[in-house]
């Protein structure tokens, strides 16, 4: 079978990945609180889950970099909280406000090819 081919013929529910726990963040979390649970977990980002469960977005650690170099007045102001009582939420709002934020949500069902099709558009896939 020719790569092309494999990659438009395999869904991600068909791949075969070691059974982790999902590590996610709410958004009453506080950045800080994120940054520790994503050095701890040893990964670069994490899905933010509302209420019901629903991944609205994606938080990585160059997110938070970039939130705290502007809280630091040192790429434009932005923070009027401390820091350390920020939450995701306000992060994903400054997240939401910037082009780099292409978030987009694709179904376990979705080929490879359409995941790659979506990274060429979009930052950031969630699936669900």
């Amino acid at each position: 079978m020719q790569v092309r081919q494999l990659i438009q013929d395999t869904k991600l529910s068909d791949v075969k990945v070691s059974p982790k726990v999902l590590v996610s963040l709410n958004l009453n979390q506080t950045v800080i609180e994120a940054a520790q649970v994503l050095e701890k977990n040893h990964i670069l980002s994490a899905p933010v889950l509302d209420e019901s469960k629903k991944c609205i977005d994606v938080v990585d650690r160059l997110d938070i970099c970039l939130y705290t170099l502007k809280s630091l007045n040192i790429l434009d102001p932005l923070a009027t909280k401390s820091d350390k009582d920020v939450t995701v939420d306000t992060l994903a709002k400054l997240i939401a406000s910037k082009e780099r934020n292409n978030f987009r949500s694709m179904s376990a069902t979705s080929s490879f090819a359409d995941v790659l099709q979506a990274l060429v558009t979009s930052h950031r896939v969630c699936i669900v």
